[in-house]
C-alpha cells in the first residue's frame, strides 16, 4: 500500500454473521472442517472466535506499517536534527528498493535496526 501512495485500510467486516453462515461444530462446513466464510477475518467457534489466515496476514499488515511510520518518523528527525545524513540517504534508497517478493520477517528486522540506529 505504501509505495502506491496509499495510506489506510477499511475493514468491511471482522467477523460476517448471517443466517447461513455455519458454526464450526454446524454439519454444514465443507469436507475440510472449515466453513467457508469469504467476508470474516474470524470464524465463529463453539469457545469463541477464531482467526484465519486473512486475519493474520491483515494483523502483519497493519504491524508493518507502524515499523514502516516509526522508520520514516526517525528519519524525519534525524533530518531535522542534521545527524546520519549518509545513514539517511542509504535507508530511503533501502526502502525505495523494497520488492513485493521482499522476505518480511528479514525486512522488518531490518526496518527495527535502521530505526535504532537513526534514533541515537
Amino acid at each position: 500500500m505504501w509505495k502506491t501512495g496509499l495510506d489506510g485500510t477499511m475493514t468491511w467486516a471482522y467477523i460476517h454473521i448471517y443466517w447461513k453462515t455455519p458454526r464450526l461444530d454446524s454439519p454444514d462446513i465443507q469436507d475440510s472442517g472449515v466453513p467457508h466464510s469469504p467476508n470474516s477475518f474470524v470464524l465463529r467457534g463453539p469457545q469463541g472466535p477464531l482467526d484465519t489466515l486473512a486475519w493474520e496476514g491483515y494483523r502483519e499488515g497493519y504491524d508493518d506499517a507502524r515499523y514502516l511510520a516509526t522508520l520514516q518518523d526517525a528519519i524525519a528527525k534525524a533530518k531535522d536534527a542534521g545527524k546520519h545524513a549518509r545513514f539517511v540517504a542509504r535507508t530511503e534508497r533501502w526502502l525505495g528498493d523494497l520488492r513485493v517478493d521482499a522476505d518480511l520477517d528479514k525486512w522488518r528486522r531490518e526496518m527495527a535496526r535502521r530505526t535504532a540506529a537513526l534514533l541515537q
